[in-house]
C-alpha cells in the first residue's frame, strides 16, 4: 500500500504534467491567453472534478484547495514563455520543477484559497 507522501508526490507530478501539456496544446492550437489558461486548468483538474461529481460531492477544486490555482499559474507561465519565444526543453523542465515544488509546498503547509463571506 503506497504511503500518503508517495500519493501526494505522484498526484503533484500528474497535476503539473497535465497542466503543462494542456497549455502547450492550447498554444499549438493558436488559442489566446484565456484559452491557454482554461485548457491548462481543465486538462489538469478535469478528471478530479468528474470523479467528485460522480460520487455526489462538490469538487475539491471549487471549494478551498489551492490545487486548481497551481494549474492556472502554470498556464499563465506557459503563455508568457510562448510570448517571449522561450518554450524549450530547459524552460519546460524548470517550469515543471517549480510547479511541483509549489504543489508540494502548498500541500505541506495546507495552503487554501480564502473563503468568501
Amino acid at each position: 500500500m503506497p504511503s500518503a507522501s508517495n500519493c501526494t508526490v505522484s498526484d503533484g507530478v500528474r497535476l503539473v504534467a497535465f497542466s503543462i501539456a494542456g497549455g502547450l496544446v492550447g498554444i499549438e492550437e493558436g488559442l489566446h491567453f484565456f484559452g491557454v489558461i482554461i485548457l491548462s486548468f481543465v486538462t489538469a483538474t478535469g478528471g478530479g472534478i468528474v470523479r467528485d461529481l460522480l460520487v455526489n460531492e462538490v469538487p475539491l477544486v471549487l471549494r478551498t484547495d489551492f490545487y486548481g490555482s497551481i494549474a492556472l499559474l502554470l498556464g499563465v507561465a506557459i503563455y508568457l514563455l510562448h510570448l517571449a519565444d522561450g518554450v524549450n526543453l530547459l524552460s519546460l523542465s524548470v517550469l515543471f520543477a517549480v510547479g511541483l515544488i509549489l504543489r508540494l509546498t502548498a500541500y505541506k503547509y495546507k495552503w487554501q484559497l480564502p473563503k468568501l463571506g
